[in-house]
Order: structure tokens, then C-alpha cells, then sequence
């Protein structure tokens, strides 16, 4: 990709890693910057992802270096050699790596590493991912580090806590009488449920969570661990891939419909004033709600009360006012009763949080609840989780008090490049069907959705950038890309498709929006966007909001890692919008369009963003290309990160 290309389509110059396609015996695997990924037994997923992981003490990933790597490869076998280090701020540890695979189905992942510094770490050591598509309900065995065998499942629904302790190795059914074996040596593992952080996967990792951490690293200690893979079958064949076809998306219609979520932005971080042409546009996206958070032991939240009710009346829209609450909050409660007395904004909910508990303490909902029930009473009450959505599923807070109950999401917890953010995206509505479970009938809210953590729990200085002339690190540079409204329209579709009550997603203006300030970006050479123009993820909300108060209608991917998108149904009309999440052309065949013959489809892609960007009134009114279907289906190519619209004629 050329930087301007590449700037459209990832939102930064840097080009993408290019993976390096390996095999090992009838496995199939990728290298990519230091790990193995999509280790695969024909079409089947063996395991996601085996990698080193160095978390400093407040949980922070340190980025991997490649400081020397070799390779020998053939049809069926590989050796690779690699030194990589990790260095940031007090930290500095490298390791120097072998990974084997061999044509019987063998893998070896094996590091030697050392400290250079001596600093506070959480973890250090080897990580291996399982798909929960794959894996959620799968019984396996488990050799615990005594040498007894246990027999347990992956968890369907999401288990708060860690389900499998204590291991030595882990072996799944794979098919008729194949089994994969994962052993683990230098350090005790077990296995933690990522779905509670928004990953869509399991997790086993070296050095249990029951030891205290964090723990110091002396400059000169030295850690060696080895992860390895074995395939055994009792026959000699085994499945292979099929050949690629074209991507299918069908709709389901026999499977039902739920109602569209009430959408909603978030109050822009940057403080900043709406302008006309920004309330216009914002007025534009048909909107529910605006939300903005009130921490009630600061001074100022008066004042970030008052600007967030100007903003909601010049969109035209209700707030949705997230509270943080301190101990003994009654005070406070009652002066937040006055400022909205003098104020009256128009609230459709109150997200009640406990500053000093995981999820909300119930005496504080069911006290927010008699200062404020009074004032709209028609605003629900929601209670949960502001952190992760562990902190709900661990802690669900008492249901007296509440109409509804909420957590945040956020796609890059733990790992940052595109390939994970598309993978984990049905993590979304696993988290939002297992809060029903929780919720026993209330509904659900998620919100809000970004797509970096707003905030670290586990920092206990202020989450904002480490150093001048670094972009905060709630701050995506995708946000301005394809490939950030490609996400966007596939979180609205696992959201919708799990019956979520409301979602909110970003905010209103500025790099962590859905269009730049008239200003433009406060780092320009990091954060590459056009004063006042919008970014393409304006016109997926656009889009969907369109049919608020319509029906989402059930759809399939045959690769929905690839080829994600929805249908929306209002007044007998019917929508459908498609994603390409990645950087490869897609040929995608549609079924089930018995609704209409001729389609006007609008292709939001690196051909047309320029001007979907700065002109999006005239991007959006014009009348698009017409398609003729062949009978019930429909065939397109989406270019790379492309998201299209398919209106009937």
C-alpha cells in the first residue's frame, strides 16, 4: 500500500505486517512480528495464537522489537531463530527465541530470556489463545501440575473466573479421532475467559493471578519457558482446506427480528463548542441520546453538565448522564438535584457508578434513584460495570433500584492490530446475551463503545499521554480510517443481533468522534484528519440510524471474520450494509433478497472516502450504482476495507 492509501484505509502511513505462511505436516500457521497465528487443521481453528507477553505493573502490554530473526522453511517443516526486546521507560527484557514445526503436526515454541533493568512486573511469559467459536463447550483433559488428569469444558456462557487451574497441558477433540495436545513447561498455567475484556478467545498464560504481583525483576534474572503443539490421529488422513469461493451473506428471515438499539454519542473529551455545521450534521445522524460523565466529588461537573445540555438540545437529543459517585454520596446527590432544577435538561438515563466499587453499590442506586426519579420520570436507572465488562460478570450489582444494566466495551484490551479488533468482534454480543443472564429480565446497555479503553482501572495515575507529542492513549488513529468504520458497522451488528436496549458509541467531535473539530486534530502529524470533515464511520451511523425504530433481521457470514454486515427492516422497507474487514479484495455472493430485484447500492471505499469525508450531504444524496439480482441473490466485490449500502430500487 502507498502512505496516502494506507492513511485512508488504517488511518496511519505505516503499512500493515506482512505474515509469513508456514506449515507443519497437515497444520497450516502464520509468523507474524514475533508469534504464531491461526494455527489451522484444515478448515479448523487448532489455536488462535501462542506469543510472549512482557505487562509491566499496571497491566500495559510492552511492544515486541525483532532485533535478529532467520529462517529455514520447506513444504511441510520450518525453523526460525529470533532475538526480540522489549524496552520502555524503567523496563528493558529481551529473549531469544525457537520455533520448530515439523511434518508429523509438531510445533515448538521455546524462549530463553533475560532482564537487562531491574523494574515491576505483572507477567512475563508465554500466552496461547483458543477461539471461543471454536472451543465455547468443547470438552477437554486437563494435566494438572501433580501429574492427575482432569476432565472439563470451555465454558459456553462467560466464566467470571479463571476455569482451568494449576496446568502442566491441555488436550482437545479436534475431530473423529484426532486431538491436539498443548504442554506447557517453566512456569505453572492456567486459563482466564477473554470474553470478559472483549476478546473473543480463551486465554492460557504462565504465573497464576492467586500469587501476589506485581513482582521486581532483579537487572541479570533470567526465564525460560516452552509452549508445544502436537496433533495425533488414529489414521493417516487428515482434513484439508477447501478451495476458496466467494464469501456468502444470506438473510435469515425465518429466524426473527429484534428492534434496533437506541443509539447515542458521547460528549466530546476535547471540550469544544458545536458549531453550526457540526450540529447539523450531528442533528443529521437521527440520534436517541448524548452521554456525558458527572463526577460528583469535582467542582467543575456543573459546568460539563451545562455544556453537554446545550449540545443534547442543539442535536435535538436526550443525555444520558453517567454518575460517579463517592462514598456517603447523599450531598452530593442533593447539590446535582439543584443543577438540574436550574438547568432542566432533558435525561433519558442515569448510569449509576460507584467510584469505590467494581460495579454499582445498590444503596447508591436506590438513593440516586429518590433524588432523582422525581425530575423525569420517564429516565431509566442503569447500574454496573464502567471498567470491563468482568467487573458485571464478577460483581452484578443488586437489581433493586435498576431499569437497566450496563458495562463499556473496548476491542483491544490486550492486542492492538487489525486482524485481532475484526476477530473479536462477536466477543460483543457474547458480553451483551451473557448480561442478560445477568440482568434477569432488565435490559441491557452497553456503553460506551470505543475503540481503545477510555480508561486503565489498574492505572493509578491519570490515563492520559505519557509524554508530550504522544497521542493519548485512549486515542485510535483508525478512527479516521475504512477500517474503523468496517468495525464500527460489524459492533452495531453483534450489539443488534443480542437485543441490547441502547449502545453508545465514541463521541461527538474530535479524534475520538465521529467527525474533526473545525480546528482539526491538536497533533496533526499523528493524527492525520481534515478540519470539520467528517470520518467514514459518520456514514455507517447515518445509515443505521436511518431505520431507528425498525427491525434488525437475522443474517449469516459464511467468514464473518472477513465479510461481517446487517439488515434493517422499517415499514416494510428493507436495508442491507455489508463490511469488508480486510485489506484484500472480496467477492461476496447475497441470498435471500426475495424483497427487490434491482438495488441502488453506495460504496463508501478508498475511491470514493475523499469525498464521503468533506462533502458527506452530497455523498449521501447521491443516488448510487443499480444492481440487478438473479433471482433471490446478488453477487458484489467489495475492495479492500469497503462498506457498502443496498437500498431496493
Amino acid at each position: 500500500m502507498s502512505s496516502s492509501r494506507n492513511l485512508v484505509l488504517l488511518g496511519t502511513d505505516s503499512p500493515p505486517p506482512e505474515p509469513t505462511l508456514l506449515r507443519a505436516g497437515p497444520l497450516s500457521l502464520f509468523f507474524e512480528q514475533g508469534e504464531l497465528r491461526h494455527i489451522n487443521l484444515g478448515d479448523n481453528e487448532v489455536l488462535r495464537r501462542i506469543y510472549v507477553a512482557v505487562r509491566d505493573r499496571h497491566w500495559r502490554s510492552i511492544p515486541p522489537i525483532i532485533t535478529q530473526i532467520s529462517h529455514e522453511v520447506d513444504s511441510s517443516s520450518f525453523k526460525i531463530l529470533l532475538t526480540v526486546q522489549h524496552k520502555e521507560e524503567d523496563i528493558d527484557f529481551s529473549w531469544d527465541g525457537l520455533i520448530l514445526g515439523s511434518s508429523d503436526g509438531d510445533i515448538t515454541f521455546a524462549m530463553q530470556g533475560v532482564a537487562h533493568s531491574t523494574f515491576l512486573r505483572n507477567r512475563i511469559g508465554f500466552c496461547v489463545l483458543h477461539s471461543t467459536l471454536e472451543f465455547a463447550g468443547r470438552a477437554c483433559t486437563l494435566e494438572k501440575i501433580d501429574g492427575s488428569l482432569d476432565q472439563a469444558v470451555f465454558p459456553r456462557s462467560i466464566s467470571p473466573y479463571q476455569p482451568f487451574l494449576d496446568l502442566r497441558a491441555l488436550t482437545c477433540p479436534l475431530s473423529s479421532g484426532i486431538s491436539a495436545t498443548i504442554c506447557f513447561t517453566g512456569d505453572t498455567f492456567e486459563t482466564e475467559d477473554q470474553r470478559n475484556w472483549g476478546d473473543a478467545s480463551y486465554k492460557t498464560y504462565s504465573t497464576p493471578l492467586s500469587l501476589p504481583y506485581p513482582v521486581e525483576i532483579a537487572a541479570g534474572t533470567s526465564i525460560s519457558q516452552q509452549v508445544s503443539l502436537s496433533i495425533r490421529a488414529n489414521h493417516r488422513s487428515f482434513p484439508k482446506p477447501a478451495p476458496p469461493q466467494a464469501i456468502s451473506f444470506a438473510l435469515l428471515k425465518e429466524e426473527g427480528e429484534v428492534p434496533l438499539p437506541r443509539i447515542g454519542l458521547g460528549v466530546s473529551s476535547l471540550v469544544v463548542s458545536l458549531d453550526l455545521v457540526s450540529a447539523d450534521r450531528l442533528r443529521a445522524l437521527n440520534l436517541t441520546h448524548l452521554r456525558v460523565d458527572l463526577d460528583l466529588s469535582l467542582p467543575n461537573y456543573v459546568d460539563s453538565l451545562k455544556r453537554a445540555t446545550l449540545q443534547a438540545s442543539q442535536i435535538g437529543v436526550a443525555l444520558e448522564i453517567a454518575l460517579y459517585l463517592p462514598d456517603n454520596p447523599e450531598s452530593q446527590l442533593r447539590s446535582l438535584r439543584a443543577a438540574v432544577d436550574d438547568l432542566l435538561p432533558s435525561v433519558c438515563t442515569w448510569l449509576v457508578f460507584s467510584a469505590s466499587h467494581p460495579s454499582t453499590n445498590g444503596e447508591f442506586a436506590l438513593l440516586a434513584r429518590k433524588f432523582l426519579a422525581d425530575f423525569r420520570p420517564a429516565a431509566k436507572f442503569a447500574g454496573g460495570s464502567n471498567e470491563y465488562f468482568a467487573g458485571l460478570n464478577r460483581f452484578p450489582p443488586p437489581l433493586d433500584g435498576l431499569d437497566l444494566i450496563c458495562y463499556p466495551l473496548s476491542p483491544q484490551v490486550h492486542a492492538s492490530d487489525e486482524t485481532t479488533l475484526r476477530e473479536n468482534l462477536p466477543a460483543l454480543g457474547e458480553t451483551a446475551r451473557c448480561a442478560r443472564e445477568i440482568a434477569q429480565g432488565l435490559r441491557v446497555v452497553v456503553s460506551p463503545v470505543s475503540l481503545k479503553p477510555r480508561s486503565h482501572p489498574d492505572v493509578a495515575e491519570p490515563f492520559s499521554s505519557r509524554q508530550p507529542g504522544q497521542l493519548p492513549p485512549q486515542v485510535d488513529q483508525r478512527q479516521t480510517s475504512l477500517f474503523g468504520a468496517g468495525w464500527t458497522l460489524g459492533s452495531l451488528k453483534y450489539i443488534s443481533d443480542a437485543g441490547v436496549y441502547s449502545s453508545t458509541h465514541y463521541e461527538t467531535l474530535g479524534w475520538c468522534g465521529v467527525m474533526e473539530t473545525p480546528d482539526g486534530s491538536p497533533l496533526p502529524e499523528l493524527f492525520r484528519s481534515t478540519p470539520g470533515a467528517v470520518f467514514p464511520l459518520y456514514h455507517v451511523f447515518a445509515d443505521f440510524c436511518a431505520f431507528a425504530g425498525g427491525v434488525v433481521l437475522s443474517t449469516s457470514s459464511s467468514a464473518p471474520a472477513e465479510v461481517t454486515g446487517l439488515a434493517l427492516n422499517k415499514g416494510g422497507c428493507t436495508r442491507i450494509l455489508l463490511a469488508n474487514l480486510t485489506s484484500s479484495q472480496k467477492l461476496v455472493q447475497l441470498h435471500g433478497l426475495d424483497f427487490a430485484s434491482e438495488f441502488r447500492i453506495r460504496s463508501l471505499d478508498e475511491e470514493s472516502s475523499a469525498f464521503a469525508v468533506l462533502s458527506p450531504e452530497q455523498f449521501r444524496s447521491a443516488p448510487g450504482q443499480l444492481l440487478k439480482g438473479k433471482g433471490s441473490g446478488l453477487e458484489l466485490e467489495l475492495l479492500p476495507f469497503a462498506v457498502v449500502t443496498l437500498d431496493p430500487a
